[in-house]
């Protein structure tokens, strides 16, 4: 009897632990160099994320006319995230996730820093319903922008985690 309670403990303990194993998700890395199908693996391990609860929600994207800027704006429980294209291109425009940005609802502030191999920016500005205005600065130089929301697309609500979002950041080389 006792033989047959430690086979069952054990048989349920090594059940619990591969159910557990497989609700992590895979190891955030790139595919290694060589790899004939990078975006099979890029799919893979974001696929393997879990969503939170609640989910990310997608506040917009926004641009500027001169095409040179993107915003990508997402916001969940614990604050605001995204990326920022710049300049805007028709294919692989340089790309920044956005570091240390912070939404401050009563005041509707937005504040973000952005790096590029070569350059640094920060923005300062107010996000309004349809507009988000500031002031944009890179290399000590400073710009008024505006940059107007855009028509919602398909994929802008893609992530259904933070922590996917950051592990996409990984495997697309974002900075």
């Amino acid at each position: 009897m006792r033989t047959l309670l430690f086979v069952t403990i054990a048989l349920l303990c090594a059940a619990f632990a591969s159910n557990a194993a497989q609700t992590e998700p895979l190891p955030c890395v790139p595919a290694p160099l060589g790899h004939t199908q990078p975006w099979s693996h890029n799919s893979a391990v974001l696929s393997s994320y879990r969503a939170d609860n609640p989910q990310p929600v997608f506040a917009g994207a926004f641009a500027d006319p001169e095409r040179n800027y993107r915003l990508h704006l997402w916001r969940d429980a614990t604050g605001v995230f995204g990326e920022l294209l710049s300049p805007v291109l028709d294919a692989d425009s340089p790309t920044s996730r956005l570091y240390d940005a912070t939404f401050v609802p009563k005041q509707n502030t937005l504040r973000f820093g952005a790096r590029f191999p070569s350059r640094h920016i920060s923005f300062e500005g107010e996000l309004g319903r349809h507009q988000l205005r500031g002031i944009m600065t890179e290399a000590g130089r400073q710009a008024r922008i505006t940059l107007t929301k855009m028509p919602r697309e398909d994929d802008d609500s893609l992530y259904v985690s933070r922590a996917q979002f950051d592990c996409a950041m990984v495997l697309f080389r974002r900075y």
